[in-house]
């Protein structure tokens, strides 16, 4: 009997460690993602939006999942720095790269030699936030629409002026991309800053601008300059009175910025699936939703593969308008 009974147990071990050796589901070593603290690698300084709307983020993962997140900031080279050490990580979901249209979208298409990968060494995992830009005008000129706009501009081609924050920057090729797909020209200023055109704009000696809305909006507000568009597909949140590019006259027409989640690559489908989960609910949350409003940003949670397509469309558009502006793009 006794050794009957020993037989047995001798059998269920034996099972066991062969279930183990064989990687069968609810044995297996790992253990579920976050069992340790997970780093959010923001590649910008501390203090801005996308650094603030991460610790936003980092905390309602951290109340949701039990786990620490841990918000570092690798600033430098235009978010290269940061870039280039999530790319070098560990793909196990415990570096993570929070990264933006600047780095994922334009720089790959600027003529310039990165240090990262941002096409293939990374892991899609999930939108983050979308913010809108801003068209606004010099409050002296006598355009109430931006269909009146357009009409001075394609009867007085390289009369309307614009300003920027530099050559090859968001505002730039945002406002570019308008005017190619409003078949316009226009005279690019360029600034070292959008702060730096903005009493330039105030006083008419520049006419239009294409500028974050967490930026512009106050400055329209205020009477320092007039809006008259919003640069996404529907109207924002953050100015519903504002109609878009798209509804005044340019069908179509969208330009953004956003702000998303990467992983090394060669992340595990399982790894991925699970940060995405915990980080749609998060996106959910009232309060997460209500300060990323604050922030100038809206909340789109989205899954791994509406990501990727998402990346692959702002990717060639930004690709095409550095080209068609003679901008180098590769």
């Amino acid at each position: 009997m006794l050794t009957s009974h020993f037989s047995t147990i001798k059998g269920i071990v034996a099972a066991g460690l062969a279930m183990l050796v064989l990687g069968i589901p609810g044995l297996a070593t790992g253990q579920a993602w976050p069992a340790k603290p997970v780093t959010l690698i923001v590649p910008f300084p501390a203090g801005g939006a996308t650094d603030t709307l991460t610790r936003v983020l980092a905390q309602e993962l951290q109340n949701d999942l039990g786990q620490s997140f841990v918000v570092e900031n690798k600033a430098g080279a235009a978010g290269a720095i940061g870039s280039a050490a999530v790319e070098k990580a560990s793909p196990d979901g415990y570096t993570l790269l929070v990264g933006t249209s600047s780095t994922h979208s334009i720089a790959p298409e600027l003529p310039q030699d990165l240090i990262y990968d941002a096409h293939g060494g990374f892991t899609p995992i999930g939108l983050l936030a979308e913010s809108p830009s801003l068209l606004v005008i010099a409050p002296n000129l006598p355009f109430s629409t931006l269909k009146e706009l357009i009409a001075y501009a394609k009867a007085n081609p390289l009369k309307i002026t614009y300003g920027s924050s530099g050559v090859g920057s968001i505002p730039h090729l945002s406002a570019a991309y308008f005017a190619g797909s409003a078949g316009i020209e226009l005279q690019h200023i360029p600034y070292k800053g959008s702060s730096l055109a903005y009493p330039d704009l105030k006083s008419g000696r520049i006419d239009l601008m294409v500028d974050a809305i967490i930026t512009a909006l106050p400055q329209a507000q205020s009477g320092n300059v007039r809006a008259l568009a919003v640069t996404t597909a529907k109207r924002s949140a953050l100015a519903p009175d504002i109609p878009t590019i798209a509804e005044s006259g340019v069908p179509g027409f969208q330009s953004l910025v956003w702000i998303g989640l990467f992983g090394p690559k060669k992340m595990a489908p399982d790894t991925r699936n699970a940060i995405n989960a915990a980080v749609v609910r998060a996106l959910q949350a009232d309060e997460v939703q209500r300060r990323f409003l604050e922030l100038g940003v809206e909340a789109k949670p989205t899954s791994p593969a509406e990501f990727e397509k998402s990346l692959a469309r702002e990717s060639e558009k930004w690709r095409s308008v550095i080209k068609e502006f003679n901008l180098g793009a590769k």
